[in-house]
């Protein structure tokens, strides 16, 4: 479905992309603030699942934003939306669940591939680096 809007209305979308992953980047960090901050007797499995499903989720958002990131879309566009996804790389990299992490990898590689504006693929190089070293 982002794909398909973003086939539509591009512009638009990539703005609104740019503001979305920033601000699920900060989702992120509250909630393993928030896990932080529980001492260990609150840490039940029913919140660990609840911040698995939330990993999981954004998981999968930053997956189709890295699909939006295809032949045909204005440089500038792939531009705003690859620095959007460079700038919170911190925060994927230590949010990504395990399991996922080689499909984000995969998708990033394609991404990489297919763009050829240099400063897209510099963003891209830069989170795939980024996510390769950490564990």
């Amino acid at each position: 479905m982002i794909q398909r809007d973003f086939t539509d209305y591009e512009d638009q979308e990539a703005a609104a992309s740019n503001f979305l992953l920033r601000i699920l980047a900060r989702q992120s960090q509250a909630a393993f603030a928030f896990w932080d901050q529980l001492p260990p007797s609150k840490r039940t499995p029913v919140r660990m699942e609840g911040l698995n499903k939330l990993r999981a989720a954004t998981d999968g958002l930053l997956l189709d934003y890295l699909g939006c990131i295809v032949p045909g879309i204005k440089p500038a566009n792939a531009r705003l939306v690859s620095a959007a996804i460079r700038d919170t790389g911190s925060v994927w990299a230590t949010a990504i669940l395990p399991a996922d992490r080689p499909i984000i990898l995969a998708t990033l590689a394609k991404a990489d591939a297919a763009v050829k504006d240099d400063e897209t693929r510099k963003n891209l190089s830069s989170i795939e680096a980024l996510l390769t070293e950490t564990k």
